[in-house]
C-alpha cells in the first residue's frame, strides 16, 4: 500500500533569557466529549484555512497538533495559558480537558483497531538539569501515557536525538524516521514533548488496480498532467449543491471515512476552502445520502511542511513563542522558558487498497538565550483540484485535512 504518513512536529525550544475569536460556549445538552470534538473541529478548520493560503498540495493533522498543544497547555499559566486555550479552542476545565483527550485516544484506538490500525503515542524527554514540576509529570503520565525520560540534551545531543527519533520511527512503523537533529539541542534545552498518530486502513469497497488508468488532471493554471486514476462504481453516501460534490469513502469496519470534496467546475477550490466552517461541514455530513456513484479519483501522495509559529500566532498563540513573555513555569520552575521552534511535517497518499497515515508533534523546551444497474449513477470525477477530510463518523473528530492540486507532485513545502 502506498504510504499515507503524516508527521506533525512542533519543535518548541524554550530558552532562558492578539487572541483568536472565542468559540461558542458549551450548551446544556452537550457532553464533555461533544464539547471537545466541537472545539477540535473549529480549530482544525481554522488551522487548515490558514495553511491553505500556501500554494501547492497541502495536508495537516490537526488532531496531532491539538494533542501536543494540550500537553504544553498543561504546563502554561497566565496569558500564555489563555492564548493556547483560545487558539486551540479548548473550552473545558483543564482537568476535564485532559481526561477527555485521554478518553478520545483510548476510545478511537479500541474501536478502530479491531479492523484497522490506529494508534496514538505521547512522549516527554527532559534534561537531567530540568527540575520538572511533579504535578505536570504526573498529569502527562496519567492522561497522555508520557512518563518523563531523562536525557542529556547539552552534553550528548546526538544520543538524545537518536533516542527521540528511534521512538518516533517505532511508533509510526517507520513512516517517520527523523523529527529532531542534534543541532536543535544545546546546554539550554530542557524538555521535548512528542505526539504521534498512526493509521493504516483498507477501503470498505476497494478499487481494483485493473481499472486504474492514466488520465489527465486539470491543474489550477489550466494546464494538465497525467495522473493514475482509480475507477469504481457503487453505492456511497453523497451530497451535492451548486458549489460542491461531496463523496464519502468508508474504511472497512473502522468507523472512519474520507470525505472527498470536489468543487463544481466553475467554482475555485479556494472559494470552497474559505467558506468551510464547522457548520458547513456539519451540513454536508447531515445531508449525505446513499446514491449510485461512478467515481474517478487519482492516486496521490503529498508531503508538506508547515512552520507553525506564524500560523498559531495568527490564531492568537503568541506569548509562548516570545522570550520574556512566555509563562511555562508549570513545566519546570524556570520563568525564562519559551518556544523557539514549531514545525508540522506531513506525508499522505491513497491507493486502490486504502490509506496509511502517521503523524507526530514535538515540543522541545530550552532555556534561553459499494451499484444498482436500474439507476443512472452520479458521476464524480476528481480530475481537478479537490479537498479531503479523514474523519471519525461516530464523533466527528478530524484526523487529517488536505487538498490535491497536482497528484503528479510531491510537495515538500
Amino acid at each position: 500500500m502506498r504510504a499515507l504518513a503524516l508527521l506533525s512536529v512542533l519543535l518548541l525550544i524554550l530558552p532562558a533569557t492578539a487572541f483568536a475569536q472565542s468559540a461558542p460556549s458549551p450548551t446544556a445538552d452537550e457532553s464533555s466529549s461533544d464539547v471537545l470534538v466541537r472545539g477540535n473541529t473549529g480549530f482544525a478548520l481554522r488551522f487548515y484555512g490558514l495553511v491553505a493560503r500556501e500554494e501547492g498540495n497541502v495536508v495537516v493533522s490537526p488532531l496531532s497538533v491539538s494533542l501536543a498543544a494540550a500537553m504544553l497547555y498543561a504546563g502554561a499559566a497566565g496569558e500564555t495559558e489563555a492564548e493556547i486555550e483560545s487558539a486551540l479552542q479548548f473550552e473545558l476545565p483543564a482537568e476535564t480537558l485532559h481526561s477527555e483527550f485521554e478518553e478520545l485516544q483510548r476510545e478511537l484506538h479500541a474501536r478502530v483497531s479491531r479492523w484497522a490500525k490506529l494508534s496514538f503515542a505521547n512522549g516527554l524527554w527532559v534534561d537531567n538539569d530540568c527540575t520538572l514540576v511533579p504535578e505536570y509529570a504526573e498529569l502527562l503520565s496519567v492522561h497522555y501515557g508520557a512518563p518523563a525520560q531523562i536525557v542529556d540534551f547539552g552534553g550528548s545531543p546526538v544520543d538524545a536525538c537518536r533516542e527521540i527519533n528511534d521512538w518516533v520511527s517505532t511508533e509510526t512503523k517507520g513512516k517517520i524516521e527523523s523529527v529532531v537533529g542534534p543541532q536543535m539541542f544545546t546546554e539550554l534545552t530542557r524538555a521535548a514533548l512528542v505526539n504521534t498518530v498512526y493509521f493504516l486502513g483498507a477501503w470498505k469497497h476497494r478499487f481494483f488496480a485493473r481499472n486504474t488508468r492514466e488520465e489527465p488532471f486539470h491543474r489550477l493554471d489550466g494546464s494538465s498532467v497525467p495522473a493514475l486514476t482509480m475507477h469504481r462504481k457503487g453505492r456511497h453516501r453523497y451530497y451535492e449543491d451548486e458549489s460542491v460534490q461531496v463523496l464519502e469513502l468508508k474504511y472497512q469496519g473502522s468507523g472512519l471515512s474520507m470525505l472527498v470534496v470536489l468543487p463544481a467546475p466553475d467554482v475555485p477550490l479556494a472559494t470552497v476552502e474559505d467558506a468551510l466552517t464547522p457548520t458547513v461541514l456539519s451540513g454536508w455530513v447531515n445531508d449525505l445520502q446513499e446514491r449510485e456513484v461512478e467515481m474517478a479519483i487519482p492516486r496521490f501522495e503529498v508531503e508538506h511542511r508547515v512552520n507553525l509559529i506564524p500560523v498559531l500566532g495568527e490564531l492568537g498563540m503568541q506569548s509562548v513563542f516570545t522570550w520574556g513573555a512566555a509563562d511555562l513555569t508549570g513545566v519546570c520552575a524556570d520563568p525564562e522558558l519559551f518556544v523557539e521552534y514549531a514545525h508540522h511535517y506531513v506525508s499522505l497518499g491513497i491507493t486502490e487498497l486504502g490509506t496509511e497515515a502517521a503523524a507526530a508533534t514535538v515540543f522541545v523546551q530550552t532555556l534561553g538565550a459499494e451499484w444498482d444497474s436500474r439507476q443512472t449513477p452520479t458521476a464524480f470525477r476528481a480530475d481537478r483540484p479537490f479537498m479531503y477530510l479523514l474523519r471519525d463518523m461516530k464523533r466527528g473528530t478530524l484526523l487529517f485535512v488536505g487538498r490535491v492540486v497536482d497528484p503528479a507532485l510531491v510537495d515538500h513545502g
